[in-house]
């Protein structure tokens, strides 16, 4: 069963997609079509929140990432998970309304507030440094977006 906001989207994704891979192109770049991946549509790749991906979604995505770079690899990410057992109608529309009432009604009452998740996380490194495995010492200088700072 086709999500509903996958069906009104699907026009406005098409043309979008269209023209990124008109402009990757034209600039001989890579592009993941994770709209065309198939085992992608599988709800079991996806977190509970719809927008992430599960581990086993990300290591498809990677497997993909290697075959369009031409890593090759003995991994084929389009083979879809073993069938799951049919969901009744009625269990889908529990799962869909609970999902709304747990990320979309949330996600909704932000925006209208204008306001973000975020808005209240500190920074993990609020100073620009070295991370892990960078050189240290007096040659390695901080940057912001590629400027001393």
């Amino acid at each position: 069963m086709q999500s509903p906001l996958i069906s009104l989207t699907r026009g406005k994704v098409a043309t979008y997609n269209s023209h990124l891979w008109s402009i990757a192109r034209r600039h001989g770049a890579y592009v993941l079509d994770l709209w065309g991946m198939r085992s992608l549509q599988d709800r079991r790749m996806w977190a509970p929140d719809r927008i992430h991906l599960t581990s086993e979604g990300h290591q498809r995505v990677a497997w993909q990432a290697g075959e369009v770079l031409g890593l090759g690899g003995e991994h084929d990410w389009s083979t879809p998970l073993p069938a799951e057992p049919a969901r009744a109608r009625r269990d889908a529309v529990r799962e869909d309304a609970q999902w709304v009432r747990e990320y979309v009604g949330p996600w909704v009452g932000r925006r209208l507030r204008r306001s973000s998740s975020g808005d209240t996380v500190q920074p993990k490194r609020p100073a620009a440094g070295p991370v892990g495995g960078a050189p240290s010492g007096d040659d390695v200088e901080a940057t912001v977006d590629g400027h001393p700072s």
